[in-house]
């Protein structure tokens, strides 16, 4: 963004679904007239496969505490970044839908795997 605001960059349209807090000006691409495409960040907390569903919904829960604080709320917001959390069960359904989407995507542009 300073390179943008020092006008040595010019940001021409964002992945996100929607305009970004940061560049509130810059249009996203389906504003832009590439409709259908967009990327949205996320970032998960994983633990090692057999984690007791018990420790894994009290993370879930402490994540929860975590990310409602206004410091924490404050440190993501600097980078247009909306922390949440969720279930277990909410980011395996995420995460069911992300492979989905991607895989189709994929598909439809052509790319293969080795």
């Amino acid at each position: 963004m300073a390179q943008a605001a020092a006008g040595k960059l010019r940001i021409l349209a964002t992945l996100l679904p929607q305009r970004s807090g940061l560049a509130s000006q810059v249009p996203t691409l389906a504003e832009s007239g590439i409709p259908n495409l967009s990327i949205v960040p996320w970032a998960a907390l994983f633990g090692p496969r057999g984690v007791p569903r018990e420790v894994a919904s009290r993370l879930a829960r402490l994540t929860g505490e975590i990310v409602t604080l206004a410091e924490v709320r404050e440190s993501f917001g600097r980078y247009a970044i909306e922390p949440q959390s969720s279930t277990p069960e909410e980011l395996a359904a995420f995460l069911r839908t992300q492979v989905d989407e991607w895989r189709r995507t994929a598909q439809e542009v052509g790319i293969k795997p080795d």
